[in-house]
């Protein structure tokens, strides 16, 4: 993996991390292995688009890439919707 300065790298752990961003991304998680990589978005309660990221699998962590101008937003709106699934 190569870091650009225009990208945003988040890490995504815990016990049910794949679950929990099964529920908000349109890429299905559960099927990457570690090693691998997909293309997902992430839309509003509408189904509008909001942010589209590459999505990395490595052990138990979910890696976002994503471009740097979004990676502020695109937190608070993941740590939103943990806050209201109560995780």
């Amino acid at each position: 993996m190569f870091l650009l300065t225009s990208r945003a790298v988040l890490r995504f752990y815990g016990n049910n991390v794949v679950e929990f961003l099964n529920r908000l991304f349109t890429c299905n998680l559960a099927v990457l292995k570690n090693g691998e990589f997909t293309f997902g978005c992430l839309l509003n309660a509408k189904g509008r688009f909001l942010f589209d990221f590459f999505v990395y699998k490595e052990e138990k962590e979910i890696i976002v890439d994503i471009a740097g101008r979004a990676a502020e937003e695109f937190k608070k709106r993941i740590i939103g919707q943990g806050i209201r699934y109560g995780t």
